[in-house]
């Protein structure tokens, strides 16, 4: 697989050089593993993988394109779980339906999976970790797009963040989330289902993180502030 894939890298690409990650073995080994080491399999994978890239240009995308997006809270990239995984914190109450398009959206998504992919790597790991933070979620932050949303990136990330995910820890689980997680986890497959935890109460997370990877919020004691100026670099204005 790794000459093919050298192949079609010089084929497609000008600047070997600007895009070094594909002809990384570990870049060829995570679409191995995520077609089962089917060879054929994963070098479709590498090739839609590949052509995404120069498309979308995933590691470009600027800060500012996004900033209204970038203000808010509703992600927030913070530590690590007790197995070196970088974590990625969705808090759904931040969340403004309408405020922004699907695209918007998926252009936020991916630019925040590329600085947290590259803080995994940092630290020497290669997967992430997400909570998922439902709590004080109410009607307002209900976003008919969502769905729409959801398909598409998750769809993505099946395809070309492939065994970067490793585990999601669902917090503030209602019954309606728990029934609707029960409706779809039977045509789920059990890769999938194995990453995702329902956590029952906030205590519970401490199996998974250190105290001091929590915020106070989740049981933790870290003094993380979120600063999307100096973390991201956005530039300041005299409304921010």
């Amino acid at each position: 697989m790794r000459e093919i894939s050298r192949q079609y890298v010089l084929e497609k690409v000008e600047n070997q050089g600007a895009h070094p990650m594909f002809l990384a073995v570990d870049q060829q080994i995570r679409f191995l593993k995520a077609r089962e080491f089917d060879s054929k399999k994963a070098q479709e994978m590498f090739r839609k993988w590949v052509d995404w890239r120069l498309e979308f240009k995933a590691d470009q995308i600027d800060p500012e394109s996004i900033r209204n997006l970038l203000l808010r809270e509703t992600i927030i990239l913070h530590k690590n779980d007790k197995l070196n995984r970088y974590c990625i914190i969705i808090r759904a109450r931040f969340h403004k339906p309408k405020e922004q398009t699907i695209e918007e959206l998926i252009r936020y998504g991916i630019y925040l999976i590329e600085q947290a992919t590259i803080r995994t790597e940092r630290m020497g790991s290669k997967q992430l970790s997400v909570i998922y933070d439902r709590d004080g979620m109410t009607s307002d932050n209900r976003d008919t797009q969502l769905m729409s949303f959801t398909t598409k990136f998750v769809s993505l990330l099946q395809d070309f963040y492939a065994e970067r995910l490793s585990m999601v820890y669902v917090l503030h689980a209602n019954w309606l989330y728990k029934l609707a997680y029960g409706i779809i986890k039977p045509f789920l497959a059990k890769k999938t289902k194995d990453k995702i935890k329902i956590i029952g109460e906030i205590k519970d997370l401490a199996q998974y993180f250190d105290e001091d990877c929590l915020l106070p919020e989740h049981g933790g004691t870290s003094d993380y502030q979120y600063d999307p100026f100096q973390e991201y670099g956005l530039t300041r204005s005299d409304s921010n």
